[in-house]
């Protein structure tokens, strides 16, 4: 079962605040990178140069294996003290599959939505994943144990999106040319998202645009989520 943002109308766009990252454990809703905004203006335009050859749909960007890359030093973690429900990375901003589950033990970010605690990790073959399914919730001091969370869940407008795992941006909806890789680690600011099927997504902030070139560019694997940083 694949968990992706709703499409957002495009005259939405103009404050685009995703309800994704709003609640990424509720089902159906929109996994990462949510909570995101767009200015108001001018519709940004793809780059020119990032369409000049085609290729084919890029394959997920895996770490070297399990354990959190160094990027990520600056976020608070949490430790599982029991089994829990994983859902991989799939697609740009969605989280999909219930059959596999991770043991007590397991160290991962601790990030947040709207209602509960959110984690992510590496798998043992180098994909991002989620914790927990439906019925399955990150409880401090129950089901995992933090040494820096924060005493009550924080709302998601106070903490920073940033990038889960590498993701390849293009400046066309057909990506093609050569890819640009975002690396993981990096907070966005003026983050925004719209989801374009085939799962697919039109993305911009500010960090995508100086590291790609393009103010509006579409990706099939980017994930940004709320995440806890260590000191707030």
């Amino acid at each position: 079962m694949l968990h992706r943002r709703a499409l957002l109308p495009l005259v939405a766009l103009t404050t685009c605040v995703i309800a994704c990252s709003g609640d990424p454990h509720a089902a159906g809703t929109p996994a990462p990178g949510s909570g995101a905004s767009a200015s108001a203006g001018a519709s940004p335009s793809a780059p020119a140069d990032a369409s000049t050859s085609a290729t084919a749909t890029p394959a997920p960007l895996k770490e070297s294996g399990p354990g959190l890359p160094p990027a990520y030093a600056k976020i608070c973690t949490g430790t599982l003290k029991v089994e829990m429900t994983i859902m991989r990375a799939e697609g740009a901003g969605g989280y999909g599959g219930w059959a596999e589950k991770t043991p007590a033990g397991t160290t991962f970010l601790l990030g947040a939505g709207s209602f509960d605690y959110a984690g992510y990790f590496v798998t043992s073959d180098g994909v991002w994943a989620k914790l927990g399914a439906q019925s399955e919730k990150l409880e401090q001091d129950v089901t995992f144990t933090s040494a820096c969370a924060p005493k009550a869940l924080p709302k998601t407008e106070t903490l920073p999106q940033v990038t889960v795992g590498r993701a390849t941006i293009f400046g066309t909806q057909e990506l093609k040319g050569t890819g640009c890789i975002l690396d993981g680690g990096v907070p966005m600011t003026g983050y925004g998202y719209m989801a374009l099927g085939d799962n697919k997504a039109t993305v911009w902030s500010n960090e995508i645009k100086a590291k790609c070139g393009c103010e509006k560019c579409y990706s099939r694997d980017i994930h940004v989520e709320y995440l806890i940083p260590l000191s707030r």
